[in-house]
């Protein structure tokens, strides 16, 4: 690759159209998107290095392209979403790429990898600046986005980091309501209640966890919001 740009050093910068659902890719894009974890610690190494090479012959750190069907993903997007590689992740930080609010999800699995977020990298991004309580397309916060997925090593990383349990959605639910919505098991509500998230507020339709996780099928997570309830009047 070396050899080929200090013949072309345009080739840097080259898009393509791929499948599935990607165009105006870089060779960027795909050296930070490719995940050679399961190979070591050498081979994300030199993963590292191609980038800084396509760098030094003009490759756009912040260059936009529609990956897998994400519009506007940067290279940094991509490191974050698939590499699992902080060395690769720390050397776009310091060498200019933009931290969107798009990346910290993407690190954390909520696009495709739930339950296995890079942690690690999701701490190198908070560090430089992202916020844990921006929304997530949809109105909601990071928490909530997780609690939704009943991800409860998510939901213990953000409460951990501070997020707001207690933060409303543009439908005016918190993350109590949607860990009711889907979950099946009352851990992660558990996580919520012990951080301090009211089992009694009320959404934008006036109603309760209880009364949500009773509309969608959870009898667990009803009989434990009761019981959780009863033990908090005495």
């Amino acid at each position: 690759m070396t050899n080929r740009l200090r013949r072309a050093r345009a080739d840097a910068r080259l898009t393509a159209d791929m499948e599935p659902a990607s165009s105006r890719v870089t060779p960027l894009h795909v050296a930070c998107a490719s995940d050679w974890k399961s190979h070591g610690h050498d081979r994300m190494a030199v993963q590292a290095q191609a980038a800084m090479t396509l760098a030094e012959h003009g490759a756009d750190l912040n260059a936009l392209a529609c990956y897998r069907g994400i519009g506007d993903a940067t290279p940094l997007f991509c490191a974050c979403w698939s590499s699992e590689s902080l060395m690769l992740v720390r050397w776009l930080l310091d060498h200019g790429a933009a931290a969107t609010d798009a990346c910290l999800p993407a690190a954390l699995g909520h696009l495709q990898r739930h339950g296995r977020g890079a942690y690690d990298v999701a701490e190198a991004l908070v560090s430089h600046g992202l916020a844990i309580d921006h929304g997530v397309g949809t109105g909601r916060t990071l928490l909530q986005a997780f609690a939704n997925q009943g991800d409860h090593r998510t939901v213990a990383w953000l409460i951990g980091h501070g997020a707001d349990v207690n933060a409303h959605s543009s439908s005016g639910r918190t993350a109590i309501h949607y860990a009711a919505e889907r979950n099946t098991v009352p851990k992660t509500l558990a996580l919520l209640v012990e951080a301090g998230a009211d089992l009694l507020a009320r959404d934008a339709d006036g109603r309760t966890a209880q009364e949500i996780a009773e509309l969608n099928g959870k009898p667990r997570l009803v009989e434990w919001i009761g019981t959780r309830l009863h033990a908090n009047r005495r």
